[in-house]
């Protein structure tokens, strides 16, 4: 849909509160040290009332490890899938195959598959996914 997002909120542009909610749930679903700052945590930084339900919801799915196996059957799906895509694209490697795989696996193998599973939570929290 033709829908204009506000700008992504950096931490001089939220209440330090605020910012601290983005930054915890970041690390739901995630390594010990994070390395890609979620964008949609950064948009929803300007609703947080939003942040806070959102948090409120996800602290015990993180906490039991539910929200960890939901990221890894997301991402178990998705490797099995990849395969038959793959062969339908496949094409030759260009001589710098190895340094785009590494610079965008942080990517692939974790931040998306981390906040597919997450948005589709929150999606479906909303009433907008259908089974």
């Amino acid at each position: 849909p033709d829908l204009e997002l506000p700008p992504l909120a950096s931490e001089a542009d939220v209440p330090v509160e605020t910012w601290q909610r983005v930054l915890r749930l970041n690390r739901f679903g995630d390594r010990p040290e994070p390395v890609i700052l979620a964008s949609m945590y950064r948009h929803l930084a300007h609703a947080p009332v939003f942040l806070q339900r959102l948090e409120a919801a996800l602290t015990p799915v993180q906490a039991d490890g539910s929200l960890d196996r939901a990221i890894l059957a997301n991402r178990r799906s998705a490797y099995q899938r990849e395969r038959l895509l793959a062969r339908a694209i496949a094409a030759d490697r260009p001589p710098s195959a190895d340094q785009i795989e590494r610079s965008v696996s942080a990517f692939v193998d974790h931040a998306i598959s981390k906040m597919v599973t997450i948005c589709r939570a929150i999606r479906a929290a909303r009433g907008a996914v259908s089974s």
